[in-house]
Formats: C-alpha cells, structure tokens, sequence
C-alpha cells in the first residue's frame, strides 16, 4: 500500500488550494456494480508509542547514562503510576568501575528555567526522577505530562560533586485538534475538492510529523432514512447499502474526489432481474436527489485519520470528520416511464 504523505508539523496553515476540475454527470443504464475503499488512502503504521517524552545521550565526566523505556503494562511492576505519560529506567555507569564509593544524587531541571514557556513553573509537575534506592546507580524517570521546555537529569557522584552526568529529556508535540474543511460546501460528482488541514498543537519540545493515513466516506443514517421515505415501499427492502462509496483520497496531494459516472449506484444495490434492479435504481437515484435538496442535517460524513510521528515512532493518533451535503443542484432526476393519452387510434 502506498504511504502516505508526512506534512511536518510546524506547518499549522491550511494546505494549498487546488483547482476544480468538473466532469459532466452521466447516469449509467446498466445494473448494479460493486466497489472498495480506494487503495491509494490506505496505509501501514508503526505501533503507536506511549507517551510522548524522550531521553537523549547523556554528557559528563566521569558519568555516563544510558536509559530504556518502561511499558505501560510494566508501570505497577516499576512503581509507576498509571497515570504516568511516559517513563524510563535510567542507568549510570560510574568510573573507574572499582569506584569506592559509586553512590549517587539525582535531580531534575528545566534547561532554561527562564524560557517563556518554562517561567513560573515546577519542574517536578513535569517530570521526576525517583532512585530505585537511596544513591543507586538506576532511578526511574517519569513524565506526568506534556513539557515545552527541555528538561536535564543529572546525576551527581556523592563522592565527588564535580563528577556528573546529564541526559535532556524533550516532548514530542501531538495534536490537540485537527480542522479539516472541504474547498466547496456541497458536492457534486466528478469533481475534485482540496481537503485543508489545519492542526493544533499541544505543548513540546521536538515538532513531530503529521502523516494523514487514510480517510472514511460514507452517507448517514439519517440520509438514508430521508432518501428511502422517498422511495416506493416495495424496492426499500431490495437495497442493500456499502460501507464505504466510491472515491478516491489522494494524501499526497490531498484531493477527493468521487468517482462513480452514476453517483447514486455509489450506495446502492439490488437484487432481481435485471429490468428490476434498474427501476430500484432510478427508483433510488430520484429519491436520492428529492432527499438531498430537502434534508437539512448532514449528508455524509468525510473522516481523516491522522498520527504524530518522531524518527518512525508514532506518538500520537487520531481522526477527525467533515460532514458533507450533496448539491441537489447538480443531480438529475431519471425518467421512470412513459404512458401516452390514448393507446389506440382508428383513422
């Protein structure tokens, strides 16, 4: 499948506009067909991280640090509260290794307490440090929640307090909402529209990459009430609705489009002959059209699905939905029959 398209993250806008390209509407006079979600908006995602912080390579003297991240199923195991948003075991290798005494004092700062974002604020509301021992070499770090301003470990030899060893703890940013609009308000068919994002980012040090993986279209319960009132009550019961319709999602460029020469056989099936299945369709396709100039709520809904990446790691998931009306407008209503005022002349 092909892979979505990663926009970096600290692009907050909406994506360009792309121009419209209108196809003229036709209508299909063959039966039913069937159809899938579009391949191109499919898409395979590393297993999402657990929290967002992460711990560098440590600098020192004398000092080295070497951290590993703590599961979320390990968090009782380790003393963790469940609550946690992160959290790593921490090791320190001390020098020589015949050290007499290898004891240890750990502590937690901002790298810049006076930042903006840092000013007024309690390191420890952010992250702690908690040695598995009094002095041990090993301490667990812990992320209660999301930091904008890099926080430094350091541990400190007891023996020597010139001999020490730090490791920067940083924040990948999530999205804290996504708003997605359509370039148009109502759809036609065979028409492309530019889906613009514009995301939210919460707190954090590292910009993570926003990767749309894919996307949901689909009419809702309540069109589909409204178009079969519609309908003739003999050829409801012969409809059988999809999942998903017929369009296409394209993430690199961000283009929809549906496809479907007919849209509404987008939706809808039947089952019978042949000369059946097309009057529950042109059936269905006029009750489509009534319902969409008269029902108010929403059409269809649209729904993206997103994730935050760090160097392959994602952090963060989620989606959003876009609700959709159709352009009755633009919909075309089907002869169904032809009956003529006399049926026998005699000259």
């Amino acid at each position: 499948m092909e892979k979505a398209k990663k926009i970096r993250s600290i692009v907050a806008g909406c994506l360009a506009a792309v121009s419209l390209a209108t196809a003229g509407l036709a209508v299909a006079t063959d039966g039913f067909r069937s159809f899938k979600k579009n391949d191109n908006i499919q898409m395979e995602l590393p297993e999402e991280n657990n929290g967002g912080a992460v711990v560098g390579e440590s600098t020192g003297n004398g000092l080295k640090l070497m951290s590993a991240k703590i599961a979320k199923e390990d968090y009782a195991a380790n003393g963790i509260s469940p609550m946690a948003d992160t959290a790593y075991t921490i090791t320190a290798t001390v020098s020589p290794s015949n050290a007499t005494n290898k004891a240890l004092d750990w502590s937690v700062s901002f790298k810049n307490p006076s930042s903006s974002w840092a000013t007024g604020k309690t390191v420890t509301d952010y992250v702690t440090i908690t040695p598995t021992t009094d002095g041990a070499v090993t301490a667990t770090v812990e992320c209660k929640q999301a930091f904008g301003e890099p926080v430094v470990v350091t541990a400190t030899s007891r023996a020597n307090s010139d001999i020490s060893a730090t490791a920067t703890c940083d924040y990948v940013k999530r999205v804290e909402s996504l708003s997605a609009t359509f370039s148009a308000s109502e759809l036609k068919w065979q028409t492309e529209y530019t889906v613009s994002m514009e995301p939210v980012y919460g707190a954090g040090t590292l910009d993570s990459e926003l990767t749309i993986s894919g996307g949901d279209f689909a009419l809702t319960e309540g069109f589909k009430d409204a178009v079969e009132a519609k309908m003739q009550s003999s050829y409801v019961s012969m409809l059988k609705y999809y999942e998903q319709a017929r369009y296409e999602f394209n993430a690199e460029t961000s283009i929809f489009e549906i496809m479907d020469m007919n849209p509404f056989l987008t939706f809808a099936q039947s089952s019978g002959d042949k000369f059946t299945q097309m009057k529950v369709r042109d059936n269905f396709n006029n009750a489509f059209t009534l319902a969409a100039g008269e029902y108010q709520d929403t059409h269809a809904t649209f729904t993206l699905e997103y994730s935050c990446t760090y160097e392959e790691e994602v952090y963060h998931s989620g989606e959003t939905s876009i609700n959709l009306k159709f352009d009755a407008e633009s919909l075309v209503i089907t002869v169904t029959d032809i009956t003529l005022d006399n049926d026998h002349f005699i000259f």
